[in-house]
């Protein structure tokens, strides 16, 4: 970004608080490249790093303001610090370990002229979240707001301004690196989180949002039995409050990710209240659905897993509004719950195979419900369209008891499956996974090593160990001993 600002006033300031980001920092200012187009500055204020932050955003050029602020403890200081050196007609919230996508940037230079002629105050964005093994969610964020008197960043945790209305709604994403965090890391950003919202002045820990936010930091710090203690005070906030109010954003939010931690501990009950009251008034819920579809199959309650499937079909990957994060592929999750839905309650006769388009790695558990549910492994055959998936299902559940011939076969099986599978395809885990369940009959518990860090490698992305382990046991230990039952029972509730 060399050369003079062609413009008086740019149209937008593109506003940074950075620490020791010297890894995130030249990536996101390489994607407001462009945006010089229609008059862009930078400001980046830095809070006390110790490593090249400082030099990166220097050397980025003359439309980069580079201020500094000793960090105090409160985000929302060095916010206001960088909109107090902004100049620009529109104020652009953006983080380090943030990055415009090229869609959202040419929509920015094509339409945000035209909307600064018009009345619109503020505009939201599709923040699309990575997390660390390639999965990610999408959500609606309103980051970008007209410079006026009176803007400034207020809260503890992700202060914002106060935006104004009408927003115009943006479709380019703004992608967020910020949630790939380790088992360690998560627990420090969980502690972090919990220590700055204990320093909120007391009325403000009275809101509805500092509870919503206080159950998603027990949360990400791991702490269970605190968050069970905090999940049975939501009856101190009204249902109006929740639903409409002007905090319903965090409660909702709060609930969604309260749904995701209920279920992966097989719990349906805890959050039924909760997500049903979701969709009375937010038709289209995902991670609310997802939780009920989730217990209705539970409950072998299939009739009523289909019909909320059937209410997520026409998803598709359209507008993301602000309630939510979807999750990637959630689209494609509901129709495959619909498809099974639909399987297990239809005659043998007339069970259908899984459509292409729903053959995805993610889906897998899926499919294997699917073939224990038809009866044995020949019968659930049909339910697959590769001849050598359908193979590998059969071994499913023969293998504990099988005989010396069909172990033999077996091996056989998975050997040539494991040559002739392409990496990362579908048919390579179902041979992965039958030749674990293969060594577990035969004592190999040196090659379930191998197997286990290759599916670690390639498939984490699809939650299959953690569909297999609990976390706490999530060990190559424990894929030696092998607790694939568990895994047989209990997939399907946790895709």
């Amino acid at each position: 970004m060399d050369g003079p600002v062609p413009f008086e006033r740019p149209l937008l300031s593109a506003l940074l608080i950075v620490r020791d980001e010297a890894r995130n920092l030249p990536r996101c200012l390489e994607s407001l490249r462009g945006l010089e187009k229609i008059g862009l500055e930078i400001v980046v204020v830095d809070t006390g790093s110790v490593d090249a932050t400082r030099e990166i955003a220097r050397d980025f050029g003359p439309r980069v303001k580079l201020r500094e602020f000793p960090w105090n403890g409160n985000e929302a200081d060095a916010r206001n610090v960088s909109v107090a050196h902004a100049t620009g007609r529109w104020l652009f919230q953006i983080d380090a370990d943030e990055e415009v996508s090229p869609g959202l940037r040419e929509e920015l230079i094509g339409v945000l002229p035209e909307i600064d002629a018009g009345p619109f105050q503020a505009c939201s964005l599709v923040l699309k979240n990575l997390y660390l093994h390639g999965t990610g969610s999408r959500s609606r964020i309103v980051r970008i707001g007209r410079a006026v008197p009176g803007y400034a960043f207020s809260g503890v945790v992700h202060p914002a301004p106060a935006y104004r209305e009408p927003v115009a709604h943006l479709r380019g994403e703004l992608v967020h690196y910020g949630y790939q965090w380790t088992p360690e890391s998560r627990l420090r950003k969980g502690h972090r989180l919990i220590e700055q919202l204990e320093r909120r002045p007391e009325a403000e820990r009275a809101t509805l949002r500092h509870y919503s936010e206080r159950l998603m930091a027990l949360l990400i710090a791991g702490e269970g039995v605190t968050f069970a203690c905090e999940w049975e005070r939501q009856g101190e906030f009204s249902a109006a409050d929740k639903m409409a109010g002007p905090e319903a954003l965090y409660w909702s939010h709060a609930v969604g990710n309260a749904l995701i931690h209920f279920a992966d501990r097989d719990d349906f009950a805890s959050g039924e209240a909760a997500a049903a009251q979701l969709i009375v008034h937010h038709q289209g819920h995902v991670r609310a659905t997802f939780y009920l579809i989730q217990g209705a199959a539970r409950r072998d309650e299939w009739s009523h897993a289909g019909v909320l499937a059937r209410s997520l079909r026409e998803m598709g990957e359209g507008e993301i509004d602000l309630l939510q994060a979807v999750p990637e592929g959630a689209a494609a999750t509901a129709r495959a719950w619909e498809w099974l839905a639909d399987t297990l309650s239809a005659p043998e006769a007339e069970r259908q195979p899984l459509p292409p388009e729903l053959w995805q790695p993610r889906l897998l558990p899926v499919v294997w419900r699917a073939a224990a549910e038809a009866g044995d492994g020949e019968t659930g055959r049909p339910l697959v369209a590769d001849k050598v998936a359908a193979a590998l299902l059969a071994l499913f559940s023969p293998l504990d008891g099988a005989e010396t011939d069909i172990l033999s076969q077996a091996e056989r099986l998975t050997e040539a499956a494991l040559q002739r599978a392409e990496p990362g395809s579908a048919t390579r885990l179902l041979a992965l996974t039958a030749r674990f369940r293969l060594n577990r009959r035969l004592g190999r518990l040196e090659e379930n090593g191998a197997l286990l860090r290759e599916a670690l490698a390639g498939y984490s992305a699809v939650r299959w160990l953690p569909l297999a382990f609990p976390q706490e046991e999530f060990t190559e230990e424990a894929a030696a001993a092998n607790r694939f039952p568990v895994f047989a029972r209990r997939a399907l509730l946790r895709i």
